[in-house]
């Protein structure tokens, strides 16, 4: 029986390839977006606790001008509440156009490697018979005359 050779070896390869790229840029936006998530979390929680903070020295009686200084701390932490929050859109759309190509990669990688199973089995196959087709040959050859087709007398001594 000759070994299985499947011809498309090297595109199957280089679909695993792909997939394994497309899933290392999925991890990495994946990792983007949680850290983007992370980030803007921190800074709603630094918000909160600024405001919290200026509305306790407010209570107690402040300076206009120090009133002021919070105020303009507060918006500058809400400008980049916004900033990070575009981010966080943006970073978790990459993820999901990442998670899309590592789909289409995996499919392509499936559709080759469903082709060289079906050529697997078409080979198994084909040397199953062959190999019943030579047991038959051995077989026929078995039950044949010796001798071409006579039949060899046997002597019978009294």
């Amino acid at each position: 029986m000759k070994p299985f050779r499947f011809r498309l070896q090297s595109l199957l390869s280089l679909r695993e390839r792909e997939e394994r790229k497309a899933l290392e840029a999925f991890a990495a936006a994946l990792r983007e977006a949680e850290l983007s998530e992370s980030r803007l979390r921190a800074t709603q929680t630094r918000i909160n606790d600024h405001w919290n903070a200026a509305a306790e020295t407010l209570r107690s009686g402040c300076a206009p001008a120090e009133l002021q200084s919070w105020q303009s701390f507060g918006q500058i932490l809400v400008r980049e509440e916004a900033r990070l929050r575009a981010a966080a859109v943006t970073a978790s759309e990459a993820a999901s156009l990442a998670r899309r190509a590592l789909m289409a990669a995996r499919q392509r990688r499936e559709v080759v490697e469903a082709l060289k199973t079906r050529h697997r089995e078409t080979h198994e196959r084909e040397s199953l018979h062959e190999e019943q087709m030579l047991l038959d040959d051995i077989a026929q050859r078995s039950r044949k005359p010796a001798f071409g087709g006579f039949e060899v007398a046997v002597l019978e001594t009294p």
